[in-house]
Parts: C-alpha cells; sequence; structure tokens
C-alpha cells in the first residue's frame, strides 16, 4: 500500500471546509432558533505524488488502468485513468494513492449510489469513496477536471457532525500536482450551530498559489458564494458574520461545490 494514506480535503477537503465556513442557512430548513457553537475540527489535505506512464492509455468511455510507480517508491501499482482522458507513453501524472482519506472523520460512501464519482460529465466506472476513502489509486495528467463525488456524507468529531450530501470540484492538474488544497487546517461548523468566527486555513502547492479560491453552497433555502484570493500559497475562509446566513440547517448542506483554477 502506498505510503501516503494521508487526509484529505481532498478532494473533499477544501469543501468541507468551506461548506461551514461560508455559511448555510435562510430562516427555515430546519435552522434552530437558538443554534449551537459546535465545531468539528479539520486537519489535512491531498498530498498528491508525481509519477511517469510507462505506456500509454488510450482514451476510453469507462475510462482505463496504468501500471507505474510513484516517484521515490520501488513497488509498482495499478491506478485509474478518468473516462474520455488518455496517455501518452512517458507522460507524467499526479497521482492519488488507493484508500486516500478524504478527511480525518469523513464517513459514507459505499456501493452504488453512495460513493458513486463522475468526472468531466463521465460515470468513472470503479472508483468510488469507499467509508470516506478513494479507491482505487488515480491518475491525473496535465488537464482541468470537474469531479462529483454523490454521499450522503458526514464529517464526524464525537458526538459533533457535519452532514454534506454531494462535492464537487473543478480543479487543475499539471502533471505532478492537483490545485486542490495539500493541507487543511482548522474548525467547521457542526450541523444545527452557529459559523462565527470559525476559519479554515488552505495550503496549496507552488504552482497554485495564485489566484482566487471559490465556494459555491447549496442549502435547503438557496445558495451561497464566497471568493479568497490566495496570499502566497494559502487561503483563509472565514466567516465574520453573526446572522442567518452563518446558522447551519440542522440538516447539514446539500451541495459543496469548490473552484480553484
Amino acid at each position: 500500500m502506498s505510503v501516503w494514506r494521508k487526509k484529505i480535503g481532498g478532494l473533499l477537503l477544501a469543501s468541507v471546509v468551506t461548506a461551514g465556513l461560508a455559511g448555510c442557512g435562510g430562516n427555515t430548513g430546519g435552522i434552530p432558533s437558538t443554534p449551537t457553537n459546535n465545531t468539528v475540527t479539520v486537519d489535512g489535505g491531498i498530498e498528491s505524488q508525481e509519477g511517469t506512464s510507462p505506456n500509454a492509455v488510450p482514451s476510453s468511455d469507462d475510462g482505463g488502468l496504468v501500471e507505474l510507480t510513484p516517484a521515490g517508491e520501488t513497488a509498482p501499482i495499478q491506478a485509474a485513468v478518468p473516462p474520455g482522458v488518455s496517455i501518452a507513453a512517458g507522460e507524467s501524472v499526479a497521482i492519488i494513492p488507493s484508500d486516500t482519506t478524504l478527511l480525518e472523520g469523513l464517513e459514507g460512501g459505499a456501493d452504488r449510489n453512495a460513493g458513486d464519482i463522475t468526472i468531466n460529465g463521465h460515470f468513472w466506472k470503479g472508483v468510488r469513496v469507499v467509508k470516506g476513502r478513494i479507491r482505487p489509486a488515480v491518475v491525473l495528467p496535465a488537464g482541468t477536471y470537474n469531479v462529483r463525488l454523490d454521499g450522503p456524507f458526514v464529517v464526524r468529531q464525537g458526538a459533533n457532525r457535519l452532514d454534506v450530501q454531494a462535492f464537487v470540484f473543478h480543479f487543475r492538474s499539471d502533471g505532478h500536482h492537483i490545485s486542490l488544497p495539500r493541507k487543511l487546517k482548522g474548525q467547521i461548523p457542526a450541523n444545527g450551530s452557529n459559523n462565527w468566527t470559525n476559519s479554515i486555513t488552505a495550503t496549496f502547492y507552488p504552482a497554485f498559489a495564485s489566484g482566487t479560491a471559490n465556494l459555491h453552497i447549496t442549502h435547503l433555502n438557496g445558495t451561497l458564494n464566497k471568493t479568497v484570493a490566495l496570499v502566497g500559497n494559502t487561503a483563509t475562509f472565514t466567516d465574520i458574520q453573526n446572522d442567518t446566513q452563518s446558522h447551519i440547517p440542522s440538516q447539514g448542506v446539500q451541495v459543496v461545490e469548490f473552484t480553484h483554477l
């Protein structure tokens, strides 16, 4: 098994984090009249590996497979290639290892339909989120990717939890790393809690250390949109408003969509 069974927010990390931070709400949808301040600690991120495909992989509607050895390792692995994507022999790819934990305390995903992954509009056959972990290893050559992870998911810490029905990510690969956060640290609100003053800091690889990160959250009462500029190679999501938009519905959130291209 790969040495880096790391926590992400990964792919899901950035999203879960900001789901709480940007806030969800309105004045219906299960929002308690007196929200609690219960939180879930986030500490993770996607530390992607680098690799080179020894063979060409043609494009396929279902996706393909490639055997390669990640940089710094000696044992080869078998990894999934996204549907609609081809890889040339000798082409560099970013690798997300099998059994990567998407987020510390993340649960959910198992059999179809829960745990399904759709990438660039194609169902990714054989690739799933199982009990909060991506399986098997996947490779992402240089390009732009739109990924949807179908839950339901739960981010849990003790008695506190945040429910998320689905994650959507828009990001890039440069053939070495991906533009989702490599590290996430902070706190997010639990279901039915007050999001006010919570914050999460996301750290990115140097190749993706500029521009903006965008969070779009769909909840029972509408949508929320928030854009944060990267300073250096970090972006901090926080909520400084104490209003209904800062109160997380008791049902959690429906879709958390994160973009950093």
